[in-house]
């Protein structure tokens, strides 16, 4: 109800891209990314594994049912992701990047001029998306959040018993970190500040740690960290361990 307003503002006096008879859209090169976030939030990262990349038929729905929009609105109205899903656009004789975001808008680059339009997904679809415009208390917005977080969660549970140690370990810029990881919690001290943390395996002699929490950090290079977010990277060596935060 918090953004009813906002979603009449939307859709009100917005005019529809392309009505259904304007059929002439050819789509190419769909592609999403999300290996980039494992260096910045783990649950971004699985939200981006777990959101199917777009068939040409949906990325064609979605254009022909979507409606120019303002970023005040999209800013107010729509869940933001850093992440996309890329495709290239070919509509009556004339070619487009499109980038498509999660929180059900995208935007579309003209190739030729560089003129780029902001549109909004206007049906309540989270088949497409992972959150709908107007509902980031949707009860599938949260779903597809929890799902994202329950993955890590039982990721985490499964290693720890793995990584069982006390490590205390400094990076390149001579930053302590003071680790300790037990079968059933991981804890993480930057310059004395404590914070529970997250482990994801890559391969079998690295670990990524991430916040646990939502913490604030005196004194250190970060001096806030949002639950998922990236700590640092613990490599195992032959005889040694060491700690890199990327």
């Amino acid at each position: 109800m918090k953004k009813t307003i906002l979603l009449i503002m939307l859709f009100v006096a917005n005019i529809h891209f392309y009505n259904a008879q304007k059929k002439d859209i050819v789509i190419s090169n769909i592609t999403k990314s999300c290996d980039n976030l494992l260096g910045s939030n783990i649950y971004d990262y699985e939200l981006c594994k777990n959101w199917k990349t777009l068939s040409k038929k949906k990325v064609k729905k979605i254009i022909l049912l979507s409606d120019t929009v303002s970023h005040h609105t999209i800013h107010y109205a729509a869940t933001e992701f850093p992440f996309w899903i890329n495709a290239d656009i070919s509509m009556n004789n004339k070619k487009y990047k499109m980038k498509i975001n999660g929180g059900s808008y995208f935007y579309l680059s003209e190739v030729s001029t560089n003129k780029v339009q902001l549109y909004a997904f206007k049906e309540p679809s989270l088949d497409y998306f992972i959150c709908g415009i107007g509902s980031e208390d949707d009860s599938l917005c949260i779903e597809n959040k929890q799902l994202a977080k329950e993955i890590v969660i039982n990721n985490n549970n499964k290693i720890l018993s793995m990584w069982k140690n006390a490590y205390n370990l400094k990076d390149k810029n001579d930053n302590m970190y003071e680790i300790f990881i037990d079968e059933d919690k991981c804890l993480v001290s930057l310059n004395k500040n404590q914070l529970k943390c997250i482990i994801l395996k890559e391969g079998n002699k690295v670990i990524k740690i991430y916040s646990g929490e939502r913490v604030k950090v005196a004194g250190y290079k970060q001096e806030q960290f949002n639950e998922g977010d990236y700590v640092t990277t613990l490599y195992k060596m032959k005889n040694t361990f060491k700690i890199n935060d990327e």
